[in-house]
């Protein structure tokens, strides 16, 4: 049951078929496509039969069809071709040159095609999750293939193959729950969309395969009843058989599980399919073992242990693909990385050179600038000094100004005094001259009534005199 996952996957990938397309000449030898449009052929499987017939010229042919199907806008032809390189670098171990055309594929169809954008993340999921166990990077590829795939109307069948992609990826890092919530979520969406029987019956053994790696075998076997049309040639589904042996065998019912466990067998052998072969061959193994019936038990075990051996020597083989793959990765992020010093050497001299060019430009710049600093310095100084003169002229004219308003105004004071002085004192002369005269008047006045008052008293006097003298 170990590997009965991945022979599961395999299966479920390999169903989609991108093989229409028009425009193909007749003979892919030619590498030339026609300007007409002719009915649809399956163009994968021309591909194919050319890489079996031309193993060493393949990718050479494949190259010089996408160019031309890039050239023509055939999308369908550039998605094939692209898938093909990616399968013929990762089948001739040459998983770096795999992953190199892969990210071109996702690149050229980020921008043209988004169909081929999610088909192309999902081809990423062959080599990281099937060939490399890199299951965080394979559980990268299928959420983008799944939102891609969600948003396109009519890619249910690749919508359900990205979910299914996604609960692989979570089994590999060990989170069964998100697994199953994935295989569950497909399912769903399975029995509620128009879809084939076939369809319909992969994700129904899909999910009691989730069952089962939760040892919920009841859950599992009631599941795998409602399949339909299983044993017909159009579906022949041994690991739907596979999946229900293995659950009736842990619940200890060993008896109905060996038939169903032979009949898995015989149709894996007629399918070629090692991984089953072997899944098949260990639980019949532990059956008999478990009936008690070893001589069965040690002839199913013998056989599986000799496939058992030849898996894990193809397992050393993946390892050591693996770590090829991992010091190519690393030998060329360092030869990239060389690349990318030297350049930045290259660049950094370039800068320098080009810095020091700016330096000498902004030098000889600053030398004309001083120069014209000094120049602006020295119209600066003359016109200052100029300025200064003309100033120092202006504030003697106008001290000489002041100085003669000053004279002007202390003669004019000086006059002005000089005139009041000689008002006052001509005033003061003319006052004193009229007092003098009054007083001169007043004095003649007194003198002449002294001379009136004189005389008649002198009179009077006389008067008296004569009135006494008459007496």
């Amino acid at each position: 049951m170990k590997s009965l996952t991945f022979l599961l996957f395999f299966v479920l990938l390999s169903l989609p078929a991108v093989a229409q397309v028009g425009g193909l000449l007749d003979s892919l030898e030619r590498g030339l496509l026609s300007d007409k449009n002719i009915e649809p052929l399956v163009f994968e499987k021309k591909l194919r039969s050319y890489f079996k017939k031309n193993p060493e010229h393949g990718a050479d042919i494949c190259k010089k069809i996408l160019s031309i199907g890039k050239q023509k806008k055939q999308f369908l032809v550039v998605y094939s071709t692209y898938k093909m390189l990616c399968r013929y670098y990762r089948d001739h171990s040459m998983l770096v040159d795999a992953t190199i055309w892969l990210k071109d594929g996702i690149a050229y169809f980020s921008k043209h095609w988004k169909e081929g954008e999610g088909r192309m993340y999902l081809e990423g999921t062959f080599i990281h999750t099937n060939v490399l166990s890199e299951f965080d990077l394979g559980l990268n590829y299928a959420k983008k293939s799944e939102q891609i795939f969600k948003d396109i109307p009519n890619q249910i069948e690749n919508y359900l193959m990205s979910l299914a992609m996604i609960s692989v990826n979570y089994e590999g890092i060990n989170k069964k729950d998100s697994s199953f919530f994935y295989r569950n979520k497909a399912y769903q969406i399975s029995i509620v969309s128009n879809l084939s029987q076939k369809i319909k019956n992969e994700q129904i053994i899909y999910l009691a395969d989730g069952y089962f790696r939760n040892n919920q075998y009841d859950q599992a076997l009631t599941i795998l009843d409602t399949l339909k049309n299983i044993e017909s040639k159009e579906y022949p589904f041994p690991i739907a058989n596979l999946t229900k042996a293995f659950c009736l065998m842990r619940k200890n019912r060993h008896i109905e599980a060996i038939p169903i466990f032979k009949h898995s067998y015989k149709m894996f052998e007629i399918q070629n399919s090692k991984n089953g072969i072997e899944d098949a061959l260990s639980g019949l193994a532990v059956c008999y073992a478990s009936l008690e019936n070893y001589k069965e038990a040690y002839v199913y075990q013998a056989k599986t242990d000799s496939l058992r051996f030849l898996r894990l020597n193809t397992d050393v083989k993946a390892k050591i693909l693996k770590q090829g793959y991992q010091f190519e990765t690393e030998r060329n992020q360092l030869k990239a990385q060389l690349e990318q010093e030297r350049l930045e050497a290259e660049n950094n001299n370039k800068v320098l050179k080009i810095e020091n060019e700016k330096t000498a430009i902004q030098s000889k710049n600053a030398l004309t600038e001083l120069e014209k600093k000094a120049l602006q310095s020295k119209n600066a100084e003359d016109s200052l000094k100029a300025k200064n003169e003309k100033d120092r002229l202006k504030a003697q004219n106008e001290q000489e100004r002041q100085l003669a308003m000053y004279q002007q105004n202390q003669l004019r004071t000086t006059t002005y005094i000089t005139l009041l002085i000689a008002f006052l004192v001509l005033s003061g002369l003319l006052y004193f001259l009229y007092t003098n005269r009054k007083i001169n008047k007043q004095n003649a006045e007194l003198e002449k009534q002294k001379i009136f008052i004189k005389h008649r008293l002198t009179n009077d006097f006389i008067t008296v005199l004569g009135i006494l003298d008459a007496k």
